[in-house]
C-alpha cells in the first residue's frame, strides 16, 4: 500500500509535460510578481516605477488584459 502512494505521488510530481509548460507558468508567475510590486508602487505614488513594473508584467505574459489596464491606470 505504502509502495502504492508512492508511485501515485512520483507521477503526479509534475503537472507540466514539457519545459515549454514550466516556462510559461514561471512567466506568468514573474508577471504576476511585477504587477504586484507596481501596484506597490503605486500606492507609495512612484508613477515611473510603477509603469515601468507593469511593462515588464506585460512582456512576460502579454495575453493577461491586467497588466495593460494598470498601466494605463
Amino acid at each position: 500500500m505504502c509502495d502504492e502512494v508512492d508511485n501515485q505521488e512520483a507521477s503526479s510530481s509534475s503537472e507540466y509535460t514539457t519545459d515549454e509548460e514550466w516556462e510559461e507558468e514561471q512567466k506568468k508567475v514573474k508577471a504576476n510578481w511585477e504587477k504586484e510590486r507596481g501596484n506597490q508602487f503605486f500606492k507609495d505614488n512612484q508613477l515611473d516605477e510603477a509603469i515601468t513594473c507593469y511593462t515588464r508584467a506585460i512582456d512576460l505574459d502579454p495575453a493577461n488584459a491586467v497588466y495593460p489596464a494598470n498601466r494605463a491606470m
